[in-house]
């Protein structure tokens, strides 16, 4: 074991300097090469257009304002200096503005396009003819004029933007043209030297700026396409998620990426994750369902299923979670006031007995049998199942339990006895969070000892309230519940 831990720590530098190696050749491949930088990516395109764009815009300008200093330059100093023969040096300078306007308009007219990736070869000709002349106008002027040589290379390398390979030789053919020229006027072989290594300097200072303009544009675009993916996203929650969960489920995933700021996945899991919470629970299942869909073949397609899919619509709307299983109707209401809950529920129960109500009259079917229970209490809410193919939004808790026995009392025939079809039924404690908010709500109290019944699991709840539905009643509580939310 100790040789194999020897052997290791041996092999461990090795290792390290290999990878520092290809790190390092990595990096000068880099910057030989900035194309590889887009590799994997998809925005090479957008880049060169970006580029095209830079060079063609620059390189007009720069044109245009060298034209117009030949130009001046005649008038100002060639005059001035009475530099002889006068009509040469007006015909050079007239001659080199025109070149220079030419090529800035070929840039601008649809010319340029044909040109492909070679498109700047014109403008690198006019300005290394720009560089080629200003060294032999040395001849004429001060020796000293040699340095504005340089500075047309270094403007030249500026606009055109080239990789390091292209930049060097250009540079290698600027400098091959102007050396001899400036060699001729007894500029001293040192000054040349160093311009060239100064601008070898410059370039790679260009050429690491270049390098991080493409770093930074490669990670605005991946923001841009996080942006987009956002965009996307939030367009799949309004289109498609709302088909699949609770609306009020939906408004609080979009209200956490919009105002929070969460990303799609984390807001999903956020508003799905079970969390104990006050509740409202609403429970209503239809009595002699079996007997009634064995006596009419129509009672689904014309009774049951528009019943349901205007109760689910009440309940979505008043912000409920509903829950349907079979002809069974299940919703919560969990927002953090529960006295808000206990209003909400019991609206969404008025208003669906009364649906209950409108559909048994308009049919001449099997009479829809329901009873309407609401339940208050603690409950865990949320997500029972996963993120990937089992999503199951519910409740669970001693209200859904009470509710559920609630139900099963609502079978019995001494129960049948005093409430009626439609009916809203509800322990003490859901009718007290009622009563601090309409005192004046009529209900009618049930013993259920007087009855000689006992809610299975719940012996201790010996006390009910019944109360029946009206469209006055609904149209009060609406009023009451839109005064609340305002």
């Amino acid at each position: 074991m100790g040789e194999a831990k020897s052997e290791h720590s041996a092999l461990e530098p090795t290792a390290l300097l290999r990878e520092g190696w290809l790190s390092f050749a990595e990096v000068v491949l880099v910057f030989f090469w900035p194309g590889r930088l887009f590799d994997g990516y998809p925005w090479r395109g957008i880049w060169e257009a970006k580029e095209r764009l830079l060079v063609t815009v620059m390189s007009q300008a720069w044109l245009v304002l060298a034209a117009m200093a030949y130009i001046a330059h005649y008038f100002l100093f060639d005059r001035v200096q009475q530099l002889q023969p006068s009509y040469f040096w007006l015909y050079f300078r007239l001659g080199m503005a025109c070149l220079l306007l030419g090529t800035a308009l070929f840039y601008a007219s649809p010319l340029i396009h044909r040109m492909g990736r070679f498109y700047r070869i014109p403008s690198a000709l006019a300005m290394w003819l720009m560089a080629y002349t200003q060294a032999l106008v040395t001849h004429w002027y001060s020796v000293d004029a040699w340095a504005f040589c340089f500075v047309f290379m270094l403007v030249s390398l500026l606009i055109l933007r080239m990789n390091v390979l292209s930049s060097v030789g250009y540079i290698a053919l600027i400098v091959t043209s102007i050396w001899m020229p400036l060699q001729q006027v007894g500029l001293p072989k040192s000054y040349l030297i160093s311009g060239v290594v100064v601008s070898l300097a410059i370039m790679i200072a260009f050429k690491t700026a270049h390098l991080y303009g493409i770093h930074r544009f490669l990670q605005e675009q991946e923001r841009l396409r996080q942006q987009r993916e956002v965009i996307e996203l939030r367009m799949l929650i309004s289109d498609q998620i709302r088909m699949l969960i609770p609306k009020v489920i939906a408004k609080r995933i979009e209200r956490l990426v919009a105002e929070v700021g969460l990303g799609v996945r984390s807001a999903l899991r956020q508003a799905l994750r079970p969390q104990q919470k006050q509740v409202v629970c609403l429970h209503t299942d239809i009595r002699g369902y079996t007997r009634a869909v064995e006596s009419s073949d129509e009672y689904l397609r014309q009774a049951v299923i528009p019943e349901i899919t205007a109760m689910h619509q009440v309940i979505d709307d008043l912000d409920g979670v509903p829950r349907k299983i079979g002809d069974l109707m299940f919703a919560y209401f969990d927002e953090a006031d529960q006295q808000k809950n206990a209003l909400t529920g019991f609206l969404a129960a008025i208003n669906l007995s009364l649906i209950s109500q409108t559909v048994n009259q308009s049919t001449v079917l099997p009479t829809i049998r329901r009873y309407f229970l609401l339940v208050s209490g603690p409950a865990w809410v949320g997500n029972m199942g996963g993120l990937d193919s089992s999503v199951e939004i519910t409740a669970l808790g001693s209200p859904v339990n009470l509710a559920a026995r609630l139900d099963e009392l609502t079978k019995q025939p001494k129960f049948q006895d005093v409430v009626q079809i439609g009916d809203i039924v509800m322990p003490e404690e859901m009718h007290a969070l009622l009563l601090a908010q309409i005192p004046n709500l009529a209900a009618t109290a049930v013993n259920l000892s007087d009855l000689s019944l006992e809610i299975r699991d719940f012996p201790q709840v010996r006390h009910l309230r019944v109360i029946r539905p009206s469209q006055d009643m609904a149209d009060q509580m609406l009023a009451h519940h839109t005064g609340r939310l305002l």
